[in-house]
């Protein structure tokens, strides 16, 4: 879970003490921005920016009628104990918990808030956004996952799927179920319901709420899955399951399957590698699209050039937004698992560049 929260009032020292012990979490992802009575409440209300906004009563009562319609929901009101109950509607946060209390308050009031913004929902709404990248080791399957996060962090419901034969998303996903993609292929073969065998068979990361199934187990398994299957599933998925977005991460092998997958997505996102290979590679991608006559795949496209190491952009390619080497994607957690730092320059250069899809 990724939330922003926005704290402010009473004891300073106190709201300090919280928010450092809120960013340490290792369950979940923070992002605490705090303000005091003599700042203009005003303009952090008419700010969509956070998820959660936790006031003392004073300030409550100070914001009043400031309060827009759409932001009501997100109103807690920090008390210290059973008083402001004189509030009517606004959800409530003891102060003097243990901080695991707090933390789980606070959980269960964003996923409430997030459950409640879905509801109403029709079907047939998922969008793919597909992935793709014509050179190797262009950090392809990490735009995916930063893509994945980014609408997860929104409230959206996101399945993660990675179609390549060894993905390198096991450092981030780390999964106690026994299913995977390979089991998940053969239930697609043999079973008819398949939104209750993914049901059975993802997983859902606690840190970002992505739903995801574990890699495939062999290259055979992927590469004997008929073309034609996939996109019956993904037909099934958009017209049945109530996921907001799936996120495909494609293996390198264009003139497969591939071709035939990416042109069911809704957006396409090219990763280019920021130097002279990668470029020689993007060039050689666009003559085969030429060629084969398929030049509407890049409808609806965008490319990120992806620079890998820390030295200067290769200047000739151009894309929507270019990533420089950013040493604080990645924070390292306990037993070798890493999450993506939303703060980062990369985290965000994407997540602005997504918000429109």
């Amino acid at each position: 879970m990724h939330c922003r929260i926005l704290i402010g009032g009473g004891d300073q020292e106190y709201n300090n003490q919280l928010i450092e012990n809120l960013v340490l979490s290792g369950e979940n992802q923070f992002e605490m921005t705090m303000f005091n009575k003599k700042d203009n409440i005003e303009e952090y209300l008419d700010s969509n920016h956070y998820d959660l906004i936790l006031l003392t009563e004073e300030l409550m009562i100070m914001a009043g009628d400031m309060i827009p319609k759409e932001m009501e929901d997100r109103m807690v009101l920090m008390v210290e104990g059973h008083t402001g109950f004189n509030l009517q509607g606004i959800q409530i946060l003891f102060k003097y918990q243990s901080i695991k209390e707090i933390e789980l308050t606070i959980k269960n009031l964003f996923m409430k808030l997030t459950a409640k913004e879905r509801v109403g929902k029709n079907h047939g709404n998922l969008k793919l956004i597909g992935c793709y990248s014509p050179a190797g080791g262009s950090g392809n399957t990490t735009v995916a996952q930063i893509i994945a996060a980014s609408k997860a962090n929104q409230g959206y419901k996101v399945l993660f799927i990675s179609l390549e034969s060894f993905p390198s998303y096991h450092m981030t996903y780390q999964s106690t179920s026994l299913d995977n993609l390979s089991d998940y292929m053969m239930h697609i073969i043999s079973k008819s319901n398949w939104i209750m065998g993914l049901e059975k068979m993802k997983s859902v990361d606690p840190v970002s709420g992505i739903h995801y199934l574990m890699p495939a187990v062999s290259e055979g398994d992927l590469s004997g899955f008929e073309t034609n299957r996939w996109l019956t599933w993904i037909d099934y998925m958009i017209e049945k399951s109530d996921y907001d977005y799936l996120v495909i991460d494609f293996a390198q092998d264009f003139l497969g399957k591939t071709l035939e997958l990416i042109k069911k997505c809704h957006c396409k996102v090219f990763s280019v590698r920021g130097d002279a290979k990668g470029y020689k590679k993007w060039l050689v991608f666009l003559e085969d699209l030429n060629r084969l006559n398929e030049e509407q795949i890049l409808k609806d496209k965008l490319v990120i050039i992806n620079q890998l190491l820390p030295k200067n952009i290769y200047e000739r390619i151009e894309g929507d937004v270019t990533l420089n080497f950013d040493d604080s994607l990645i924070r390292e957690m306990s037993e070798g698992r890493i999450i993506f730092n939303s703060q980062s320059t990369t985290f965000e250069k994407i997540e602005r560049l997504m918000r429109h899809v």
